[in-house]
């Protein structure tokens, strides 16, 4: 019995600190270190040395190393990861706001508002993630100025970009694809 509610410590911990703190990846963090010392009976350098072996593993170096075109797990996160780092750049360099107030000076209806945002998803095609990021946090000052709900511009964000990624023959997902055909024959 004592084994069963020690297994919901984790994630209790996570829910609660999450909600308290605001801040999810602290959170998960600390759940995660907790969950490695449960495991571990709190033999914290066994703790460690599973923490590291789970992320290695997640990691794929291995399969990487012995296979380059096997360990296609690696690629997809790394070019997801580039995006974000792009994303992040644009958005700290404050040329997503700087764009978004010159659209918002030149679009004058709703209808106008919500094309958009399909056309904006057009063009960032090459991971559904950017595409919603970017495409999102740039209309929703245009969006607002025309009452238009973030629901329906979340809808017309993610309609465009996940199926449009789904064809792109350069996008993560085509990638992925790719790599699960080859794997699987």
């Amino acid at each position: 019995m004592f084994e069963a509610i020690t297994t919901l410590l984790p994630v209790v911990l996570l829910l609660s600190l999450a909600g308290l703190s605001k801040k999810i990846h602290l959170s998960l963090l600390v759940s995660v270190v907790v969950a490695a010392l449960l495991a571990t009976q709190f033999n914290i350098v066994n703790a460690i040395s599973l923490l590291l072996e789970r992320f290695l593993d997640n990691l794929e170096i291995q399969r990487l190393l012995s296979s380059p075109l096997k360990g296609w797990n690696i690629y997809i996160c790394l070019f997801i990861f580039f995006l974000a780092c792009f994303y992040q750049l644009t958005k700290q360099a404050g040329s997503i706001y700087v764009y978004a107030n010159y659209v918002k000076n030149k679009v004058k209806s709703s209808k106008r508002a919500e094309m958009m945002s399909l056309v904006f998803s057009f063009f960032l095609f090459f991971d559904d993630y950017l595409s919603t990021l970017t495409v999102g946090t740039l209309m929703q000052r245009v969006t607002d100025k025309f009452k238009i709900s973030r629901m329906k511009l979340a809808f017309l964000v993610s309609s465009m970009s996940s199926s449009l990624v789904v064809l792109v023959p350069f996008s993560s997902w085509f990638a992925a694809f790719v790599s699960l055909f080859r794997e699987n024959g």
